[in-house]
């Protein structure tokens, strides 16, 4: 992948998504997130931050099939999203979709999560084009909240696809 966001636009006619960790703390929960997103069908995936180290919990070895980006800090991540991409924290806020009303961008999505302890911190919502929350009063684990968006995300592409291209 490029690694400036100007020289590329990622295409496909069902969209696209990654998705990342900031500052990833619990190894086994990144690793997870990770095997999970290339089994989804990421693009690629990432984490800000230099707190990952790969974890035995990726037992596909998600670089070896999917590129796998490591961003310093988040303003890193920003200089070299994609031009077409929009950014959805994932976050228990006040100003988050509840998952089942959750409406996806068409084209490319970059789901972000923040950090098991610190979350997205608020001065980085403004870098953000939605948010997208689960039910329940307290969060989950990452790798826990990020399948349950991809899957999410995948099963409403599907559904759109299918209601515009129906099967004969």
């Amino acid at each position: 992948m490029p690694r400036n966001g100007t020289e590329y636009e990622l295409r496909s006619s069902r969209g696209w998504f990654a998705i990342g960790i900031l500052f990833p703390k619990f190894m086994p929960n990144a690793g997870c997130l990770l095997r999970t997103a290339y089994n989804f069908g990421a693009n690629y995936a990432f984490t800000i931050g230099n707190r990952y180290k790969r974890s035995v919990s990726d037992t596909v070895h998600t670089a070896k099939h999917i590129s796998v980006h490591n961003y310093s800090d988040f303003s890193d991540f920003l200089k070299h999203r994609p031009n077409n991409a929009e950014i959805v924290g994932i976050e228990l806020t006040d100003t988050a979709f509840p998952i089942e009303r959750m409406v996806y961008p068409k084209n490319g999505t970059i789901f972000v999560l923040g950090a098991e302890d610190l979350g997205i911190p608020t001065e980085y919502h403004k870098h953000f084009d939605s948010f997208v929350k689960m039910p329940g009063k307290i969060s989950l684990n990452q790798a826990v909240a990020g399948s349950i968006v991809m899957y999410d995300y995948i099963n409403k592409r599907t559904k759109i696809e299918s209601s515009t291209n129906p099967i004969p």
